[in-house]
């Protein structure tokens, strides 16, 4: 992954349940290419950090308590044009994925495969959007 520094990205993740930010964070931060991961439990709590020190890449829970994913999307998007941007979530629908899309994100990841989630990283850091498979149309 290329990132802003020599060591490595700076990954931050907006994920609002406590186990899995503090799961997830240590996962991306071991990952090839990272060299850190902060987060925070919400966009409210987000949005002065990543003002502050903006990071290489963002992910982003969808479902947040407050400002959800899409709508932290868009006020990233404002200020931020060009920061890798991805929502991470659990629901499989496709028209979420769409949304997201609209909003600015470069991605859309599922939870719950971390070879998945490497993958994305990956290409949305090499300047490629990215869907998970596995996303289905609604009936």
């Amino acid at each position: 992954m290329s990132g802003a520094t020599d060591r490595g990205l700076h990954v931050y993740l907006v994920e609002d349940h406590a186990l899995l930010r503090s799961v997830l964070c240590e996962y991306l931060s071991r990952m090839p290419g990272v060299a850190r991961c902060t987060s925070a439990p919400d966009a409210e709590s987000a949005l002065p950090a990543l003002r502050d020190d903006p990071p290489d890449f963002v992910l982003i829970d969808l479902s947040l308590p407050g400002m959800n994913g899409i709508e932290l999307i868009r006020e990233l998007r404002r200020h931020h044009r060009s920061m890798p941007l991805a929502i991470l979530s659990g629901h499989r629908s496709l028209s979420y994925a769409r949304d997201a899309f609209v909003a600015g994100a470069d991605g859309y990841l599922l939870k719950g495969d971390m070879d998945e989630l490497e993958r994305g990283m990956h290409a949305i850091c090499g300047g490629k959007r990215y869907m998970s498979a596995g996303l289905e149309h609604e009936a």
